[in-house]
């Protein structure tokens, strides 16, 4: 249950994040709604996480996905299709939106996107885990690790 607005002056948005693991297989289950879960959560952004969309499905998932949530910011894998992606689903239009870290290795896998409201930064990522064997784990903590550690860095100036 949501809980009453806030007195005053006081700006509030309610966030709702979820790693849908394929939101293509997710829409086709019988029963589901995501039209149905925005009324029942009534969140104001939606980041979703591993979506494993290629970029030639986004538009038709986007615009059947969520009535109302005009504003909707999407990243890809193009190394690997099929793979990864994350998105932000907002009522609100951000000020700004960036895709990636902005380091080619780790934007191809389409792990971020980060939207900028009045005051706060919104980001909705999909973390690469360890693999099979922890084969990626010198890569995350080495390497995505820091680089999102100093991406946030920057967002703080």
């Amino acid at each position: 249950m949501r809980p009453p607005p806030l007195t005053g002056d006081t700006k509030c948005m309610k966030l709702m994040s979820w790693n849908v693991n394929g939101l293509r297989a997710l829409l086709k289950l019988e029963g589901f709604s995501v039209l149905e879960l925005a009324k029942r959560e009534n969140f104001d952004v939606l980041c979703l996480q591993e979506t494993k969309l290629q970029e030639k499905d986004v538009k038709s998932i986007k615009h059947s996905l969520l009535e109302g949530y005009e504003n909707s910011f999407w990243t890809c894998s193009v190394s690997k299709l099929g793979y990864s992606g994350t998105a932000i689903l907002s009522w609100i239009k951000p000020l700004s939106v960036r895709y990636g870290l902005g380091i080619s290795d780790h934007d191809s896998e389409g792990r971020l996107v980060m939207a900028e409201f009045d005051t706060f930064y919104l980001l909705s990522a999909y973390v690469p885990n360890s693999g099979d064997g922890l084969r990626r784990l010198p890569y995350r903590i080495t390497e995505w690790d820091q680089s999102l550690s100093n991406y946030m860095k920057e967002l703080e100036k």
